[in-house]
């Protein structure tokens, strides 16, 4: 993260509680979901900030990535990291949203239960 905040000259600010131990393959998914959410973030949104929160409660984790920039067009073809990223949710036994942010820009939600991942 560090690295894509000094190359993109972006505020970006982790917040995580703790988090359970999760299966490699977890990890791996949610590590992949994560860069593609920052990276689409970073090329596409003209953000000064961006905010990563990964949260546990009810079984599951929880992941919103929220920027401030333009927020993303009504119609958009989606192109491989979108799908990349519905995919990993779906794999997880999870779902993602991608949902407009209030004052501007797109947060990306994801959650997916975790009882069943260990």
């Amino acid at each position: 993260m560090a690295e894509v905040r000094l190359a993109s000259g972006i505020d970006i600010r982790l917040e995580s509680g703790e988090a359970p131990p999760l299966p490699p393959a977890v990890v791996a998914h949610l590590t992949a979901f994560s860069r593609e959410a920052l990276s689409n973030a970073v090329r596409h949104s003209g953000a000064a900030q961006i905010d990563l929160a990964l949260s546990t409660g009810d079984g599951c984790l929880s992941l919103n990535i929220r920027d401030d920039g333009r927020g993303m067009p009504v119609k958009i073809d989606p192109g491989y990291g979108l799908r990349h990223m519905r995919d990993r949710a779906r794999l997880l036994g999870g779902e993602v949203q991608f949902l407009p942010t209030t004052g501007g820009g797109t947060t990306v939600h994801l959650e997916f239960p975790i009882e069943d991942n260990g």
